[in-house]
């Protein structure tokens, strides 16, 4: 599957063609199965006590199933199940491995809130724009009355988070971007900002590629033994999304990025910066 999709991206024009108009919706019907295949790697140098450094290295690859139960008057219901898991660790003078199909469970407690997580399916929602619906916004949805109330729209941790289904399966084009081809977004959660700058490469039938540049950028602040720790995290990232535009549904996904990140404790700075890299195919 890999093979096909990434020859047939050699096939497509830099410039643009008449191009189809592009959905402004994700298009799903119910009993729909949506296979997402994630592989990741990942280089860590974290500074440590004085002047000491180490180095931490992971790899994984699971395969998430997604299925549509119902569709909503906002959305799509689904079902979301991390069938595989793989997961190899070499850090801190350490090297941890798993295997979803080989281990039955394991009590790292590094590994154990993911591998928690593989074989149990649970509900989700997401928008028309192929966004989950997270818990917290449905419940703040719940609480709000009359005309004013929403309807329900509104990463290594987010690598992981990117590649486990619903954020890699779907991507819309804005009305008009085909024509000036690209645009940006910003969004902003928990303190962080994160701008995505896209631009759309080529296109081939109902199929566009599209590059995207990102950068998240923010700090945290936590109280821990007395002691004031701040997070600063500065992350970049150079992505590549092959999509039907008629549906909003993504075949592959590449990402490639940076971390150059702060820690600070006791006015003294731990840095740590590295490089990860996901391919993600849709099936």
């Amino acid at each position: 599957m890999k093979t096909i999709l990434l020859s047939t991206l050699c096939l497509f024009s830099v410039g643009l063609s008449q191009a189809q108009d592009a959905t402004n919706k994700v298009i799903l019907k119910k009993g729909d199965v949506i296979k997402v295949n994630s592989d990741m790697m990942s280089s860590m140098t974290q500074s440590m006590m004085g002047d000491e450094s180490t180095e931490m290295k992971t790899s994984s690859k699971s395969l998430t199933i997604l299925e549509v139960t119902e569709e909503l008057p906002n959305g799509y219901k689904l079902s979301k199940t991390l069938k595989t898991l793989t997961f190899d660790f070499d850090g801190f003078g350490q090297t941890t491995s798993y295997n979803s199909e080989k281990d039955a469970k394991t009590e790292s407690p590094f590994l154990k809130p993911i591998t928690e997580k593989v074989g149990v399916t649970e509900e989700i929602m997401i928008g028309f724009d192929g966004k989950e619906i997270e818990k917290d916004d449905i419940d703040a949805d719940k609480n709000k009355k009359g005309p004013g109330r929403r309807g329900g729209f509104g990463g290594m941790g987010g690598m992981m988070k990117m590649g486990n289904g619903v954020s890699a399966a779907f991507q819309l084009i804005p009305k008009g971007a085909l024509e000036n081809m690209g645009w940006e977004d910003t969004t902003e959660k928990d303190g962080f900002k994160t701008r995505r700058k896209y631009k759309i490469g080529g296109m081939l039938g109902n199929m566009a590629k599209i590059y995207v540049q990102s950068q998240t950028t923010g700090e945290t602040e936590m109280n821990q033994a007395g002691k004031q720790i701040t997070n600063k995290v500065n992350n970049t990232a150079e992505e590549m999304i092959l999509v039907n535009i008629e549906t909003g549904r993504v075949q592959l996904q590449t990402i490639n990025g940076q971390t150059h990140n702060k820690t600070i404790v006791d006015d003294k700075e731990r840095p740590s910066s590295g490089t990860t890299s996901v391919t993600i195919t849709v099936e």
